[in-house]
Parts: C-alpha cells; structure tokens; sequence
C-alpha cells in the first residue's frame, strides 16, 4: 500500500512537475506575445508623432511664409508711396495726352533727381519681383531721349547704379510678383487735365517659386493695391 501511495505520488509529483514545465511554456508564449503588442503600439504612436510633427512643421511654415507676403506686400507699397506721392512729377509710364496708360516701368522725379520702380516677371527657378534705382542724367542726352530710356531701358543699364530689389527675392522663404488677374501691368498713370496725375499700383503676391508645394500650394495669391495722387 505505501509502494503504491509512493507510486500515486510519485505520479503526482510527476503531474506536477509536467503542469510547471506547460506553464513555463505558456509563460514564454505570453511574453513573446506582449512583445509583439508593444512593438505594435510604439510603431501606432510614432506614426501619429511623426504626423503630428510634420502637420505642426507645415503649419509653421504655412505661417512663415504668410507673414512674409503680408510684410512684403506692404512695405513695398509704402516704399513706392512715398517716393512718387512726394515727387515733383511721374514720367514713366510715358503718356502725351488725357488719359491711361499701362505699364511694369514707373519713374518718377523729385529737384532732379530720378527713381525708378521696375517689374521683373517670374522666369524659371527665380522669382519675380520689384526692383528700385536712380538713374542718371547724363548731358548732353536730350531730356525727352532719357526719359524714353529710362521708361524702356535693359535691366543692366549702366547708369543705373544701386538698383536694389524691394521685394524678397528668396526663392524658398520670400514672394514672387505677379500680375493680378485680368490685368497686363504692375503701374497704371491716369492724367486729366486740372488735376494732378495718378498712378495706381496693383501686384500679386504668392510663395517663393522653389518654396514646398505642400505648403504653397495652400496659399493663394494675395492682391495689393493702391492709388496714389501727386501733391
């Protein structure tokens, strides 16, 4: 009878120790599963993170280059403002009679002294912008022969000096110029007579034209305008 309670219990010990070995395994297999779930988690939560970076990133940038537009847009209105409201007369663009007259050329005169605001369109990987400089008079070129260049001459006019560009030029982080819809010109001069000339100034502002198309492409083009009368 103790032989075999000894064999009962050593069956039960048996028993026991293979329950142990299963639980081991069950306890391995359990791990391996709580593994994988984690694995599984942290991959869910760095896509989300990394979503969440990139939107904030974009919507920095979005930001950016907004603020660039707005700042640009008006200090460049208040630059040519200035000068043309308190200069003696418009020369550019050239007009002989009453009436309107267009053009990407404004030129203006104050004690002799002359400033003048030009457009340059987009072209491939460059913006279009604004650029200012004073050219010079220089006799004895007739006074009507300077003014039809000035109102017409290349870009790399030699007595341009000092041309400087009054828009952001900066292909990623600036503004481009362009023309508003249905117009042909940046600068339009009204003159009637009895009263003092009119030039009226209308550009496009937009993301530079190398900035990131997820960004820009959210970005309209923001019109600024204004009409400004000699004194």
């Amino acid at each position: 009878m103790n032989g075999k309670l000894k064999m009962d219990n050593g069956k039960l010990k048996k028993k026991k120790i293979l329950n142990s070995q299963f639980s081991i395994l069950n306890s391995s297999a359990f791990t391996i599963v709580e593994v994988l779930v984690v694995i599984f988690v942290i991959s869910v939560m760095g896509t989300i993170i990394t979503e969440i970076f990139s939107r904030s990133l974009r919507g920095g940038n979005k930001a950016q280059i907004i603020a660039a537009i707005k700042q640009n847009g008006q200090a460049t209105l208040e630059a040519m403002d200035k000068t043309i409201r308190n200069s003696d007369e418009v020369v550019c663009p050239v007009i002989t009679g009453e009436g309107s007259i267009f053009g990407d050329t404004a030129a203006v005169v104050k004690d002799g002294k002359y400033t003048r605001f030009r457009f340059k369109a987009e072209a491939t990987g460059t913006n279009g912008y604004i650029v200012q400089d004073n050219p010079l008079y220089v006799p004895p070129l007739a006074q009507e022969s300077f003014i039809n260049d000035i109102c017409n001459i290349d870009w790399d006019d030699p007595n341009s000096p000092g041309a400087v560009s009054i828009t952001d030029r900066n292909t990623k982080t600036g503004v481009s110029v362009s023309y508003v819809p249905a117009t042909a010109a940046i600068f339009t001069r009204n003159k009637k007579s009895g009263f003092n000339d009119t030039l009226t100034i209308s550009f496009d502002l937009k993301p530079g034209v190398q900035a990131p198309e997820a960004v820009s492409g959210q970005i309209d083009p923001v019109t600024f305008t204004t009409t400004i009368q000699l004194r």
